[in-house]
């Protein structure tokens, strides 16, 4: 059962991708979603389609993983926590491209529909994007292999685990 105090109603979601891991060209993506340090959903998937780059395959991590982080919303805003929402990425490209209100012209214009899904979230005060740098990405561990340290950090903070890293 979770333990749920009012300093640990925070809602914190880390996205991240790893662009064209697979044999196939495709990226892989991670979700992570926390209620103050308690992991309530998690999420590896190996992206439907090719992007043409890393921004752009951040980008797709979050449109794919709206759905689910709308439902989840949703739920907790029932059960009474109000809080907005932060999600948390990790690619400076993507949230400039985010940020900008418009997508750069000519490369990224064929992605317009995923980027305005995600800025009618922020603009209706539904969700708030901020920058996490990659050593401190928890959802770092669902889109590749890690090593030594990097995997136990990872692994405790996902299980909230306080097991002291070598």
């Amino acid at each position: 059962m979770l333990s749920i105090t009012k300093s640990e109603d925070k809602i914190n979601i880390y996205v991240d991708a790893s662009y064209n891991v697979h044999s196939d060209a495709k990226s892989h993506s991670g979700c992570a979603i926390f209620l103050g340090s308690n992991l309530i959903r998690a999420r590896s998937s190996k992206q439907r389609i090719v992007t043409k780059s890393s921004t752009e395959a951040e980008l797709v991590a979050i449109h794919d993983s709206l759905s689910t982080i709308t439902n989840i919303i949703h739920i907790l805003n029932e059960l009474g926590f109000k809080d907005l929402p932060t999600l948390y990425q990790d690619n400076m490209s993507t949230l400039k491209l985010i940020d900008n209100g418009q997508t750069f012209k000519g490369r990224s214009n064929h992605i317009n529909m995923k980027y305005y899904f995600i800025k009618q979230m922020i603009e209706d005060n539904q969700l708030k994007v901020e920058y996490k740098p990659t050593a401190e990405m928890k959802a770092d561990i669902l889109t590749k292999p890690l090593n030594g340290s990097n995997f136990i950090k990872m692994k405790n903070w996902l299980l909230n685990s306080h097991e002291v890293v070598p």
